[in-house]
């Protein structure tokens, strides 16, 4: 096994893993004192570790960004994202409805009399 910045079997690099892990041990290590403006232990430890670790994950996930067709990221984003944000919103709308109905028609059963 070499030791090198970049496996040339799979083209992970290793020192963007070893970041991913040393942010979730901070993630970890925040939640873990009590998080946030909740937290009473160490809480300046906390406030440096919630300013930057929601921030690197995302510099993380930037520096990983391939650039592709973007009609081609649309529809997948579209088929793995939108579509299921629909069909749910559509079953929320749907039992909403039956629970207004439901409840229109219990009240009116009870207290009409």
């Amino acid at each position: 096994m070499t030791n090198s910045l970049i496996d040339s079997n799979n083209k992970r690099y290793h020192y963007i893993d070893v970041a991913k892990g040393i942010g979730i041990l901070l993630v970890v290590f925040q939640h873990c004192l009590g998080g946030g403006d909740l937290g009473i232990f160490f809480p300046s430890i906390q406030k440096a570790i919630a300013s930057f670790h929601m921030p690197f994950f995302f510099f993380i996930s930037g520096f990983l960004y391939l650039k592709k067709d973007s009609r081609e990221f649309l529809y997948k984003k579209m088929i793995n994202l939108v579509y299921p944000f629909v069909i749910i919103q559509i079953l929320n709308w749907l039992l909403s409805i039956i629970s207004t109905v439901l409840n229109h028609f219990i009240e009116s059963f009870y207290f009409s009399r």
